[in-house]
């Protein structure tokens, strides 16, 4: 199973706290925006992020803080089809992010 204790759900726009602690398992139930912490106060902490929804209705999006860039790309991640039921892990190394994706099922 995902190691990781606390987790948010949300089916509503939500930004990650780069500060706190307790989402870094973010559960999406619905068409939304997860907006990724500053990489620069989250070195060391791992996000995992469930698709448990069909993107092919409304879409969706894991969104960057700011200019740093997701698996050397400065873009943001907009979910598709193929996206349903899977999960993306999310890691940092201070500077950007590197993300990498599974099934739920």
């Amino acid at each position: 199973g995902i190691g990781i204790g606390a987790f948010k759900t949300t089916g509503s726009n939500y930004t990650i706290d780069s500060a706190g602690t307790g989402d870094e398992l973010i559960w999406m139930t619905g068409t939304c925006t997860i907006t990724l912490p500053n990489p620069s106060g989250f070195q060391g902490r791992h996000l995992r992020i469930a698709i448990n929804y069909d993107p092919a209705v409304g879409g969706g999006t894991i969104k960057r803080f700011g200019s740093e860039k997701i698996d050397g790309v400065a873009a943001d991640i907009t979910l598709v089809t193929g996206d349903k039921y899977s999960i993306c892990f999310i890691d940092n190394n201070g500077v950007d992010w590197v993300a990498s994706r599974g099934s739920l099922l």
